[in-house]
C-alpha cells in the first residue's frame, strides 16, 4: 500500500510538473537555455580573464546535476548532441567523463578543457577524435607529448602548459603531429622548448617563458618562431628573460627591425606579473634591446612593465616619440601601497597606445629619469593624474609636467588623504606664468578635482589660481568640478538647483562658467553628462576589461 501511495504521489507531481510553461517550452528552447548553465557558477560569474577573449563556447556545463532533475530534462538533453560538446576532464584518478561525452555526441566539433594530470582513458581519446577537437584548453600541470600527439586539423584555439622539469631535449618539438593548419589563437605557458610546427593561420600568440630553470632555446630561436607567423594581430611575451634564454647585444645585432607584423594590433612584453623580487634577484628583460627587433605598425597597442627606471629612459623615445597623443593617464609611485609608475597614453581615432609600468624603489629623484620633453609636441588634450602622480606637478625639483602640455583642455587630478602635504603645491603649479602675459596651459577649459573633502586652504588657493588665470588670459574657466570623497554622503549639487554650497566652496562659482561638485563616498567618479570626462571613453577598443588576458595583457580601464 506505501508504495502505491508513494508512486500516485510521484505520478500527480509528474503531472503538475507538465503544466509549468518551462515545461512546455519547445525542445530547441530547453536545450539552448541548458547549454547557458555553468559547471562553476562562481567562475562563470568570475569570468576567466586568460581564456575568456579568446573562446567562443564558454565555460564547461553542468549537465550530470540536470539530468537529475526530471526524465523530461533527461531525455532532451541526453538526446542533444551539442550539449555534450564541450568537454570537462580534470581528475586523473577519478574514473573519466570523456567516454560519455564521446558516446552523446558522435559527430561535430568538440571542446576540450582539461586540468591537472589526465586518465589513460581519455589520452587514447584525444588521439581518437584529435581531428574534431575545436578547441583544446589545458590549466594546471604540464601538457604530456601524449596530450599533443593527434593530428589537430580542425583545431582553432588551444592553451597548454610546455613546463618540464628537468627537460633535457630538443629547442624545438613538433606538436600535434606536425599538423595544425587551422589554429588561430595559441597560449603556451611555462615554456621550456618550441612548437616546430607551423601555424600558418596563426593571429594571436602568447608566450609564457618558465621562471626557473634552464630553457632549451636561444633568443635566436624565439625569433625564428615568430618570423613564420607574419598575420599576427596579437603578440603577448611574458618571462622573457630567463636563464638559458641569449639576448645580449651580439645575438640581437644582426637582427635589428628584423620583425615585422603588418597586421599587429596588440602587442605586450612583461616580466612575471609585477612581482617585484623579479626586479630585484632575476635578471630583469631587456626591453629596449628586444624592442628594437620589432617594427610596429601606426595602429598598435603596446604594453611593456615592470621596467626599471634606468630602462624608462631608453623605451620612451622609442614608445613615445613621434607619435600624436591626445590623452594621458599617469599613476604615480608613493610609499605606502605600489612602487611602480604607469603611464598610459592613447590616440582612439588612430588605433594607437602605449602602457608603460616602471618599478623600483621609492626614490625622491626617480622624475628625473623620465623624458617628459618628448612630449611636448604630442599634441596631448587631456590629462589624468591619479594618485602618486603629485610629483610630476611640483616644481623647483623638476619643470612641471603642465609646462609642456600647452594644448591641454582637460585636467583631472585625483589626490587621497595620504598626499595632503602636496595638494597645496599642486593646485599652484596650475597659475605658473609662461612669458609676461600668459601662464601654463593656457587652452586649459575644465579643471577637476577629486580630493577627501573641502578642505578651507586648498580651496582659498584654487580661488587665488582662478582669479590669476582670469587676470592673464581675460576670460574664465569653463568648467570646475569636484569629488569629495571621505567623510562625505550627498549626490549632485548644481549651482542654482541646491540652493546653496558649502561654506569653503562658497564664492567659487562667481569665477568660473560652472561648477559642479559631487560626494560620492569613495566611488570612482562618473557625472551625469559629464561621459566626455572619463578616462574609459578615451580608451581604443583593444584595451577594454573584455580583452584582458590575466599575466600578458592588462585592462587599461580605470576602475
Amino acid at each position: 500500500m506505501e508504495n502505491l501511495i508513494l508512486h500516485a504521489r510521484a505520478h500527480v507531481g509528474e503531472l503538475k510538473n507538465r503544466q509549468h510553461p518551462l515545461h512546455r517550452a519547445p525542445p530547441e528552447i530547453l536545450s539552448h537555455i541548458f547549454s547557458l548553465v555553468p559547471e562553476d557558477v562562481e567562475g562563470a560569474e568570475a569570468g576567466d580573464p586568460t581564456w575568456a577573449p579568446w573562446t567562443e563556447t564558454g565555460t564547461p556545463r553542468a549537465l550530470h546535476s540536470l539530468i537529475l532533475v526530471c526524465h523530461h530534462w533527461y531525455n532532451i538533453i541526453t538526446g542533444t548532441p551539442s550539449l555534450w560538446s564541450t568537454i570537462s576532464e580534470s581528475d586523473a584518478d577519478a574514473k573519466p567523463n570523456f567516454p560519455h561525452y564521446i558516446d552523446r555526441c558522435t559527430s561535430g566539433p568538440l571542446y576540450v578543457h582539461l586540468n591537472g594530470r589526465l586518465h589513460e582513458s581519455t589520452l587514447g581519446l584525444l588521439r581518437r577524435v584529435g581531428p574534431r577537437i575545436r578547441d583544446l584548453f589545458h590549466e594546471g600541470s604540464e601538457s604530456t607529448f601524449a596530450q599533443t600527439s593527434f593530428p589537430a586539423d580542425g583545431l582553432r584555439r588551444c592553451k597548454l602548459n610546455l613546463g618540464h622539469e628537468g627537460y633535457t631535449g630538443p629547442p624545438l618539438v613538433p606538436l600535434f603531429q606536425g599538423y595544425a593548419p587551422n589554429i588561430r589563437v595559441l597560449q603556451l605557458d611555462k615554456v621550456t622548448y618550441l612548437p616546430s610546427t607551423p601555424f600558418p593561420s596563426l593571429v594571436h600568440l602568447a608566450l609564457g617563458f618558465a621562471v626557473v630553470g634552464k630553457a632549451s632555446f636561444t633568443f635566436q630561436d624565439v625569433r625564428r618562431f615568430l618570423l613564420g607567423h607574419p598575420k599576427l594581430q596579437s603578440l603577448h611575451l611574458k618571462c622573457l628573460a630567463i636563464p638559458g634564454v641569449e639576448v645580449g647585444s651580439a645575438a640581437l645585432s644582426e637582427t635589428r627591425i628584423s620583425l615585422r607584423f603588418p597586421h599587429l594590433r596588440r602587442f605586450s612584453l612583461v616580466d612575471a606579473c609585477h612581482q617585484e623580487w623579479r626586479i630585484e634577484q632575476q635578471t630583469p628583460i631587456p626591453y629596449s634591446q628586444v624592442l628594437k627587433t620589432i617594427a610596429f605598425p601606426d595602429s598598435c597597442l603596446v604594453h611593456v612593465g615592470p621596467v626599471t627606471y634606468h630602462d624608462l629612459q631608453t623605451l620612451t623615445p622609442r614608445l613615445i616619440g613621434d607619435s600624436d597623443w591626445s590623452y594621458m593617464r599617469i599613476v604615480g609611485p608613493d610609499r605606502y601601497y605600489s612602487r611602480c609608475l604607469s603611464i598610459q597614453l592613447t590616440n582612439p581615432s588612430r588605433g594607437q597606445g602605449v602602457y608603460i609600468d616602471a618599478q623600483q624603489e621609492y626614490d625622491e629623484g626617480f622624475e628625473r629619469t623620465i623624458p617628459w620633453s618628448l612630449l611636448a609636441g604630442s599634441g596631448i588634450r587631456e590629462l589624468w593624474a591619479d594618485s602618486g602622480s603629485a610629483t610630476f606637478f611640483c616644481p623647483p625639483r623638476i619643470p612641471t609636467l603642465l609646462s609642456i602640455l600647452p594644448q591641454l583642455r582637460v585636467a583631472q587630478v585625483f589626490y587621497d588623504s595620504k598626499e595632503s602635504h602636496r595638494m597645496k603645491d599642486v593646485i599652484t603649479t596650475f597659475m605658473t606664468p609662461v612669458g609676461d602675459d600668459s601662464v601654463v596651459c593656457p587652452e586649459l577649459q575644465t579643471l577637476w578635482f577629486h580630493f577627501p573633502g573641502p578642505v578651507v586652504e586648498w580651496m582659498d588657493t584654487i580661488r587665488s589660481v582662478l582669479l590669476y588665470r582670469r587676470t592673464r588670459l581675460c576670460r574664465p574657466l569653463q568648467r570646475l568640478f569636484f569629488s569629495f570623497y571621505e567623510g562625505w554622503s550627498g549626490a549632485w549639487l548644481e549651482l542654482g538647483a541646491s540652493g546653496s554650497l558649502p561654506n569653503p566652496i562658497a564664492g567659487l562659482e562667481e569665477l568660473v562658467g560652472e561648477l559642479l561638485i559631487f560626494y560620492n563616498d569613495g566611488i570612482p567618479p562618473s557625472a551625469p553628462g559629464q561621459d566626455d570626462l572619463l578616462w574609459n571613453n578615451k580608451l581604443p577598443l583593444g584595451c577594454r576589461a573584455h580583452m584582458k588576458l590575466s599575466g600578458f595583457w592588462p585592462s587599461w580601464e580605470r576602475r
